[in-house]
């Protein structure tokens, strides 16, 4: 029986036993391009379950015996320069080979037109601008374009040979990791901001044509798998856009005026509609969040039975939330998806490094700009970033807070302390109106005064009067002392004090000549007074 190889996609194959190869030699799968393993091998890695991978194997095939392309076989064998060495994937135009370039001794990826040399020049154009677009593009996300050519009328050109199959197979329909998501759509959104301001949209991104590059020195050591785990993690491939036949130069003539160009699940309202001239970066913009909505919850926005059906949705419908799909999914790269997916172009992010610098605001735990961040999300995002200033502020925060709050206990007993004496003195004080009171009604009994209590009112009022409080408070404690030192028998002690009050009592009355308590203080004080002057005369 022949030797079996898999390859990490599920691709199945017999290797021919008259090929005078070593059975364990690794090889390369022709479906994808993908390194293949014995089953032994293969045996040791898990993720070639479907729940990684989620191709379905192929059926049983021979090395070499790939379904014959609509070009020729000698089409095939007519490109100078290139050993080609299996299919990678066929399109709705291309077919692409994974090829070896014999001058450089690389693997490269050989894109040539469908239908050979019986191709129709508008297919011919659309082959052209491609590459020419892709021509004009630099960048480690991009699949790079390595030569342009043509043999007996047949065009071709050699891109990057990229080698763990696209992020559509991948995902398989299951959601990942949001922070994962956001990460590898962050990288695509700068490399289509890249290419935005060379002038290219690119019209039809999805995950079908995101290729994943895998570094497998990273993951092999001598042919032997270092980390079963490593191929889970998404962020351990390098995104790369790739298929830019529906590109469209910004400002050039456009090739598909009045029809729908894209994939409907995919596609932005103006698309759906076929205005060509509405279509702009802002086009590859909702495409990213289409696709960052498919990586958060295992499906696109839209996705009907039909393409007819989808683009209806597109036009007609909102995408159901993130979260109503995965609960799980954070609301800051919920929002971020949805500004991407609006209707309006001019509701969606401004240009594709604003996408991307959210994302990069997200992983970072930093507001996103999409929507206004409430305070307390502000700072619990701020304490994530930043765990030592975070805890030094809540110190000081709680510091600042034990001494307030012993401040406040210290004034709350001054204040309590200053009641208590208030309410001391004006018990003292009704106490001595009531000595008072007493004396004046003993007034024909001289010799039964008690002056133990009025001398305890004289010392009572004359602090009072040195005390600098309110006017009428002062004034009444010189009327009442005056009394004090009339009982007394300190006649010239009482009139100055009088005169003291009736000056107070005049000027209140002045200020406030609506407050009839003072014309009246006012008439008592100086009936006091003349009586004691009219006393003092010989």
């Amino acid at each position: 029986m022949a030797p079996r190889f898999l390859c990490l996609q599920g691709h199945l194959w017999s290797y021919p036993e008259d090929a005078g190869e070593r059975p364990d030699k690794a090889i390369f799968c022709p479906t994808c391009g993908l390194r293949l393993y014995t089953e032994a091998q293969a045996a040791s890695i898990p993720v070639r379950s479907q729940h990684f991978f989620p191709s379905p194997p192929t059926p049983m095939n021979s090395i070499g015996a790939d379904p014959a392309p609509a070009i020729q076989a000698n089409d095939i064998e007519a490109i100078p320069g290139y050993e080609l060495l299996g299919i990678l994937g066929r399109g709705g135009m291309g077919i692409v080979f994974r090829a070896r370039q014999l001058s450089l001794k690389r693997q490269v990826a050989l894109k040539m037109i469908l239908t050979g040399r019986q191709a129709r020049p508008a297919e011919r154009a659309r082959f052209q601008r491609e590459a020419e677009a892709v021509a004009r593009l630099q960048h480690p996300n991009i699949v790079q374009i390595y030569e342009v050519g043509e043999q007996n009328g047949l065009p071709y050109f050699s891109l990057e040979f990229v080698n763990a199959g696209s992020l559509a197979q991948f995902l398989g329909n299951q959601p990942q990791s949001p922070r994962m998501g956001a990460a590898l759509v962050e990288e695509l959104a700068l490399a289509m901001h890249y290419a935005h301001k060379r002038g290219i949209v690119h019209r039809d991104l999805k995950p079908a044509n995101i290729l994943l590059h895998l570094d497998e020195s990273a993951i092999f050591k001598d042919g032997q798998l270092t980390d079963s785990g490593a191929f889970r993690n998404l962020l351990m491939y390098v995104p790369k856009i790739t298929d830019f036949g529906l590109a469209k130069h910004v400002g050039g003539e456009e090739a598909f005026r009045g029809t729908i160009v894209g994939t409907p699940s995919y596609m932005a309202p103006e698309q759906a509609r076929g205005t060509s001239g509405e279509i702009g970066p802002a086009a590859d913009v909702y495409a990213l969040g289409a696709i960052l909505y498919e990586m958060l919850t295992g499906r696109p926005p839209f996705n009907a039975a039909t393409p007819d059906e989808t683009a209806q949705q597109v036009l007609g419908q909102e995408p159901p939330p993130p979260t109503q799909i995965q609960p799980r999914v954070p609301r800051d790269l919920e929002t971020i998806c949805l500004v991407c997916l609006q209707k309006n172009p001019a509701h969606r992010y401004g240009n594709a490094e604003a996408l991307a610098e959210d994302l990069r605001r997200f992983l970072a735990n930093e507001p996103i700009l999409a929507r206004r961040t409430h305070l307390p999300e502000r700072v619990v995002k701020w304490a994530i970033r930043r765990p030592l200033m975070a805890t030094l502020s809540l110190v000081l925060l709680i510091a600042t807070l034990l001494l307030w709050w012993t401040w406040w206990q210290r004034v709350t007993e001054f204040q309590q302390e200053k009641q208590q004496l208030v309410v001391a003195l004006q018990s003292s004080e009704d106490q001595l109106l009531q000595a008072i009171q007493t004396i004046d009604q003993m007034a024909d009994q001289p010799d039964r005064v008690d002056r133990l209590p009025l001398l305890k009112a004289k010392a009572f009022y004359e602090h009072l009067v040195d005390q600098d409080g309110p006017p009428a408070r002062v004034a009444l404690a010189h009327y009442r002392l005056g009394r004090i030192h009339e009982r007394l028998g300190d006649d010239e002690e009482a009139q100055a004090s009088y005169r003291e009050a009736i000056a107070r009592w005049e000027k209140l009355a002045q200020d406030w000549p609506a407050d009839l308590a003072y014309p009246s203080h006012l008439q008592d004080g100086r009936e006091r007074l003349q009586r004691l002057a009219g006393r003092r005369k010989p």
